[in-house]
């Protein structure tokens, strides 16, 4: 049926029986485990997309090779996954946990078996079942269908909650929770776990956390709720970063989010993007040349308390009107590393409110055995979510995750004539953004219990693939989509796949560009007049974001609202999944003197 060696090479199994797959004759005692296998033979086989819902167990139908779940199905898919997570034993150690699959699991397992041709002694049978097989029209659906399907749903629903955590839940709960967030997502030792729950060869599936079911479409994705099957590691990988501490101690959980948008630099020179012809980076096509952007002014290191002193006059002034800011957000190529940090370190002494920080970087500075550090240009963004302050803990938790861009920025004779950048790149020519592609990942991280954030680096929200592969399956409620772009509105390309996002998986979409190219698209009077720095997109619509002349900041308000999602099988989330509506757009200005190095 399908290679046992390719799905899990690595599950640990019983022993006693003597036949070759005498290991696999009981159920994966993990949840994630038995839906990396489950979602793995629905895909393959297509059974998924022949998932009816319907009330009644035998409803008639003119298509027999309808997979139909009934009411009683559900039932029994949700009290089975409520039992699982609920029945271990083991140490107090959470590693040494281990859970108990309930009955109705080594039921459909067995029937899964006997398809896949392994007898009770554990025996390979030559006569099993392939894993697709084309039906005839009148064909009912294989019986291991309805089996796989149970084994899926099951798996779903004892994985309620998997990644984030919530102290009002039952006991039994939050350690589970527990169990799985520290076993597979936060084990030091194994660092490659945190980008997969499951035991599951990550060469064939992984499998993460999920915060949004689409609506729209017949996919694998409509199938669960609360995990999501993810495509080979070699491909992309997703990072699930699970909560730093429980929403439900802090009392900003129902409130809303509170994000400042700064649109820096707020001018770029043409001298900011120079042509690459070495070092690695020349190209065999040459009509194709690489260049290299680096804008804004690197400041003096004594200066860059200058630019700290700005960011938090733009809080203290965005507080003065909100209360709280929330998140700090910079768009592409925006920061270097060292004002990043800088940064980073003042939000997270002196800055008890900010939750999370979002900016994109133009530099990266490499550690090295030997102490020395070594900086590198590039294209990366950079995600960080900040702890509370707990007792005798003078700086608060945080866990920073850069990662780089994955694909080139091309500029067209068109987007050189549009950004007036003749003076630097030959127009002539079609110019790639000189960048190294090695590892292509997406961070997912956590905030106030069920919400969930990511970003992605402009041509990774126009790509179809890898990133928004990662993104549909999982679900995040916000994207934050950084940009060195125009204007944002609704008829450029920013917002056709915001826009696309939006419907599936589900998720609210800020696109934001610096006001740098939108100045210098200004100055050229080849288009209309635009400050349109952002463009919000969620279920009821898109709205742009505008800076007035003279401000230095947008401060957003987010309000979540509770809806209700169902899976194709017809499973409902009980009202517990969020959507990320736009409550508020405050412009701000300081009210300080801007440092001169800053443009």
């Amino acid at each position: 049926m399908v290679s046992v060696e390719e799905l899990v090479p690595s599950f640990q199994r019983p022993k006693g029986c003597k036949g070759k797959y005498a290991a696999w004759l009981p159920p994966p005692s993990d949840p994630p485990d038995l839906f990396a296998i489950a979602a793995i033979l629905m895909a393959r086989s297509g059974a998924y997309h022949h998932v009816q819902e319907s009330i009644e167990p035998k409803q008639s139908s003119a298509t027999p090779r309808v997979l139909r779940v009934c009411e009683k199905r559900r039932r029994v898919a949700r009290a089975s996954g409520a039992w699982w997570r609920s029945h271990f034993h083991g140490k107090s150690n959470h590693y040494d946990l281990t859970l108990m699959p309930p009955f109705s699991v080594r039921l459909a397992w067995r029937a899964v078996l006997d398809a896949a041709g392994i007898s009770k002694t554990g025996a390979f049978i030559p006569d099993s079942v392939p894993v697709f097989q084309e039906l005839a029209r009148d064909a009912e659906p294989p019986s291991w269908w309805m089996a796989a399907l149970m084994l899926l749903m099951i798996a779903d629903e004892a994985s309620a909650d998997i990644g984030f955590l919530d102290a009002n839940a039952e006991r039994s709960d939050v350690l589970f929770r527990l169990f799985m967030t520290i076993k597979h997502l936060e084990d030091p030792k194994e660092d490659h776990k945190r980008y997969t729950l499951s035991h599951a060869n990550p060469d064939v599936i992984c499998v993460l956390p999920k915060s949004r079911t689409p609506s729209l479409g017949c996919t694998m994705r409509s199938m669960s709720h609360h995990l999501a099957a993810l495509p080979p590691q070699g491909l992309a990988r997703a990072r699930w970063i699970a909560p730093l501490w429980s929403a439900n101690d802090d009392p900003r959980a129902n409130k809303p989010l509170n994000l400042l948008l700064v649109p820096y630099p707020y001018s770029v020179s043409s001298k900011d993007f120079r042509s690459i012809s070495a070092g690695g980076f020349s190209s065999p096509r040459p009509a194709q040349a690489r260049f290299s952007a680096r804008p804004g002014v690197e400041a003096p290191t004594k200066d860059l308390d200058a630019f700290v002193f700005f960011v938090n006059d733009l809080i203290n002034r965005a507080e003065a009107d909100l209360g709280e800011i929330h998140g700090l957000v910079f768009p592409e190529l925006a920061l270097s590393a060292r004002i990043f940090k800088r940064v980073l370190d003042d939000c997270r002494a002196n800055r008890p409110n900010m939750e999370m920080l979002a900016a994109g970087l133009h530099e990266m500075v490499d550690e090295k055995a030997d102490g020395r550090s070594e900086a590198r240009e590039g294209n990366w963004s950079a995600l960080v979510v900040f702890g509370k302050n707990t007792a005798g803990s003078q700086v608060r938790a945080a866990v920073r995750d850069i990662r780089e861009k994955h694909h080139r920025w091309v500029l067209t004779q068109e987007q050189i004539a549009t950004y007036s950048l003749g003076a630097a790149l030959d127009a002539s020519q079609t110019w790639a953004e000189a960048l190294d592609i090695f590892s292509r990942s997406l961070s997912v991280v956590t905030l106030r219990n069920h919400l969930t954030v990511t970003t992605l680096i402009c041509e990774d929200l126009a790509r179809v693939d890898p990133a928004q592969e990662l993104v549909r399956a999982i679900g995040p409620n916000l994207i934050l989509a950084l940009l060195m772009d125009g204007p944002q509105l609704q008829t450029r390309w920013p917002g056709r796949y915001a826009g696309v996002l939006a419907e599936d998986p589900g998720s609210s979409v800020l696109t934001f560009t610096s006001l740098g190219l939108i100045e210098r698209t200004n100055a050229t009077r080849l288009f209309e007049q635009s400050r349109c720095i952002g463009l919000w997109r969620d279920d009821r619509g898109a709205k742009g974001i505008h800076i007035p002349p003279d401000y230095h900041a947008i401060a957003l308000s987010l309000t979540a609202h509770k809806i209700e999602e169902y899976t194709l099988d017809g499973r409902s989330d009980g009202v517990n999944a969020e959507m990320l509506r736009l409550s508020g757009i405050v412009p701000i200005k300081s009210s300080q003197p801007t440092p001169a190095w800053i443009r």
